[in-house]
């Protein structure tokens, strides 16, 4: 609920906001639907926050979005020998941005996410 998450004051080191509210709502559906999708048993960590970062970026308003990515300064991941279980669990939220920087610069989008839902990429 909006009135708990407000309590936290800032996420991704911005002040915590309706639209950023949205997005974490729309995170977490992401993780509903992706695991409604997944064709194997026990997607990994990173393959479920993958889907769920890049969807919670992609629906974030323009300026928020680059607000968020100004405070996480850094590279999107080279490929997917970087992500990791260990990577996400050190932080989170670089976690997050790097994902979705990935995600940007990738030529099939598409291919890509329904080769995370078969279990082909990001697998432990």
């Amino acid at each position: 609920m909006y009135s708990e998450f407000i309590k936290f004051k800032n996420w991704f080191d911005v002040p915590i906001d309706r639209a950023l509210y949205r997005s974490l709502v729309s995170h977490e559906v992401a993780h509903l639907v992706a695991d409604l999708n997944f064709k194997i048993p026990k997607p990994s960590i990173q393959a479920k926050e993958y889907i769920a970062y890049i969807t919670q970026f992609s629906i974030k308003e323009p300026l928020q979005r680059e607000r968020v990515l100004t405070q996480y300064p850094c590279e999107a991941f080279e490929g997917d020998w970087e992500m990791s279980t260990t990577i996400y669990m050190f932080d989170c939220m670089r976690f997050g941005v790097r994902a979705y920087l990935h995600f940007l610069n990738l030529a099939n989008r598409r291919d890509y996410l329904q080769s995370i839902l078969n279990g082909k990429t990001l697998v432990e």
